[in-house]
């Protein structure tokens, strides 16, 4: 990879690691976002959509072939056998996405990574540094209520992941997102202008 710096920004669902991404990019920023390399695995032909039927045969697939990640929700989440059957065949296919993406780009500075699975898939050891994205655990609700969540399906969600404040304590830097945006674009412009100095 060159000498390219891995940068892994974690957190729970709805704590905005996406946000973070965006600014990130927004000022010049090379990133990666898991949830985005999933997608592209999951497109018909490639080779997360093949690991998904071998899982679970076509049933997993909507009427036009694609995988319908909502019958993979119903699946997994409250399941935990299923879920880490999911995990096993999509998490290395999502790092070697990851590890391609920073070889191809034959770069010596650094790629930020949204990866909200990071401890919980054991990847710590591919990032020079760890940030992570807290938020409080009501506010992260309400977001994920916007989304159209319910309170059932997000409470299985956060079952599903390690907790929010232990994410934070393993990381090197932490990111509060209190909701106020202006005030976590300054994070962002601050760990931002930190990292660039590790290891120039």
């Amino acid at each position: 990879m060159s000498g390219m710096r891995l940068i892994g920004i974690t957190g729970s669902i709805g704590s905005g690691k996406s946000t973070v991404l965006r600014w990130l990019a927004d000022h010049g920023a090379k990133v990666w976002d898991a949830d985005e390399a999933v997608h592209r695995l999951y497109r018909p032909g490639q080779e997360g959509w093949k690991a998904i039927q071998a899982l679970w045969g076509e049933e997993i697939l909507d009427a036009d072939g694609r995988v319908n990640r909502k019958r993979i929700a119903a699946r997994v989440f409250g399941q935990p056998e299923e879920r880490r059957r999911l995990e096993a065949a999509i998490h290395p296919l999502v790092l070697q996405d990851l590890l391609r993406t920073a070889g191809d780009l034959q770069s010596t500075g650094a790629l930020w990574c949204a990866a909200p699975l990071l401890y919980e898939g054991g990847w710590e050891k591919e990032f020079t540094t760890i940030v992570c994205v807290w938020s409080p655990p009501e506010l992260t609700r309400e977001r994920l209520k916007s989304r159209g969540l319910t309170d059932a399906e997000i409470s299985a969600r956060f079952a599903a992941q390690e907790n929010p404040d232990e994410k934070l304590r393993r990381a090197d830097h932490g990111v509060i997102n209190s909701g106020n945006l202006e005030l976590l674009h300054e994070q962002c412009r601050r760990l931002y202008q930190l990292l660039l100095h590790i290891n120039p």
